[in-house]
């Protein structure tokens, strides 16, 4: 999934839009993994879970 960059960014000048890649890294996560963060306290977010072990990866 390639990350696209609005052409009228608030602030483009020499800022980061830290937000808007917050925003646009949460809407990956929900989209592709099923998850939000905050949601449930008990459950563990998806990029910890990573078995360096697994097959297939």
């Amino acid at each position: 999934m390639a990350f696209i960059w609005p052409a009228a960014v608030p602030n483009a000048g020499n800022e980061i839009p830290t937000m808007l890649i917050k925003e646009k890294m949460n809407q990956i996560l929900k989209d592709m993994l099923d998850y939000e963060a905050g949601i449930d306290a008990e459950a563990k977010p998806p990029l910890l879970t990573f078995d360096p072990g697994e097959t297939g990866i």
